[in-house]
């Protein structure tokens, strides 16, 4: 789970499992942000819609995340 979304300033992972790795993708497929942390800072991001890939030790997972200011 990602909240808050839509978010402004951080966003924060919430999952079961070990997160080993989050992408944040835009919607023309450039990763903006890699990371192994589980509050993101994403107050540098435009507004707009991101793919989020969470990586755990048995699956990825990709959720939307929205930004706005």
């Amino acid at each position: 789970t990602i909240v808050p979304n839509p978010a402004s300033t951080k966003i924060q992972i919430v999952a079961d499992e070990e997160i080993k790795m989050v992408e944040l993708i835009d919607m023309i497929g450039n990763k903006v942000i890699s990371t192994n942390d589980t509050v993101i800072n994403v107050s540098a991001l435009q507004n707009g819609i991101y793919m989020a890939v969470i990586s755990t030790e048995n699956a990825q997972i990709v959720k939307k995340v929205m930004i706005k200011k």
